[in-house]
């Protein structure tokens, strides 16, 4: 269930963006996953519509013109906060 809290004009719900789900699961989750396929070069376009379209309501940004390099990448896991950008730099671990 996503977490709710009333809508702005007292009517209704909306989703909770300062919830854990939302500050945790996206930067933790969504972003590592995202990251990896990038510098596996596989698309992810589920994962990209999801992250873009909260990161407009967290107000961060990740996904920038369908790549991870937003300024706000270094808040995520992703390997590219790390400096990590292609497969030959994630064998070297």
């Amino acid at each position: 269930r996503c977490p709710l809290i009333p809508g702005p004009s007292g009517k209704g719900f909306v989703p909770d963006f300062t919830n854990r789900y939302f500050t945790e699961d996206i930067p933790c989750g969504l972003c590592l996953y995202k990251g990896l396929a990038d510098i596996a070069q596989v698309e992810t376009p589920k994962i990209d519509e999801i992250i873009m379209y909260c990161q407009k309501y967290m107000k961060k940004e990740y996904i920038v013109d369908g790549r991870l390099i937003g300024k706000d990448v270094g808040e995520t896991a992703a390997p590219q906060k790390f400096g990590i950008q292609t497969i030959k730099d994630l064998q070297k671990l």
